[in-house]
């Protein structure tokens, strides 16, 4: 897989997991918005901080062993092809 592929391919993957981890937030924020029960949101909380770390740990193996710079090392500007997408992990 040329190097292009392979940055393309973990940019998608960092896209994909924010946008799980977002909707994880969301869904943590509505159980805390509804009064749900204590123990509910504290797991919630808990899988949110676990998603969070779990992938920017897998991402920071993967470009580390792919050679890649990390999103926001590069020299590509937000917006710019093969800029990374806004990470929030």
């Amino acid at each position: 897989m040329a190097n292009q592929e392979l940055e393309q391919a973990l940019s998608d993957v960092w896209k994909s997991l924010d946008n799980v981890s977002k909707r994880f937030e969301n869904h943590l924020y509505k159980l805390e918005q509804s009064d749900s029960d204590s123990t509910l949101i504290k797991t919630a909380g808990d899988a949110v901080r676990s998603l969070k770390d779990s992938a920017a740990m897998y991402l920071t193996w993967a470009y580390h062993y792919a050679g890649i710079p990390l999103p926001g090392e590069g020299t590509a500007s937000e917006g710019e092809p093969g800029a990374p997408p806004n990470r929030t992990f």
